[in-house]
């Protein structure tokens, strides 16, 4: 229990996020050089625009997610509130 509230959890979360949302992007970018057909290759557009919407939103949700989390008293998020969005994904 000592890790979940030490914001471990927290950093297990946000990693699976971003790479399950690679994974999508990957997958679409492996279909759209595999395509033969037009139909092929716009749906592999869609998933690759899915992904990095997903993305996009997760990652916005990583800063407002520690940024919740050190207005918690949440020791492990309380030093990345002055960092940037890209900062407090890695």
């Amino acid at each position: 229990m000592t890790a979940i509230t030490d914001g471990a959890i927290l950093s297990v979360l946000v990693a699976a996020g971003l790479v399950s949302d690679s994974v999508i992007i990957s997958a679409g970018i492996i279909k759209a050089a595999k395509a033969k057909t037009n139909g092929a290759v716009k749906r592999a557009w869609e998933n690759i625009g899915n992904g990095v919407f997903v993305l996009a939103c997760s990652l916005l949700e990583v800063k407002s997610s520690l940024k919740a989390a050190a207005k918690a008293g949440v020791k492990a998020a309380e030093e990345t509130e002055k960092l940037n969005i890209f900062q407090t994904a890695v």
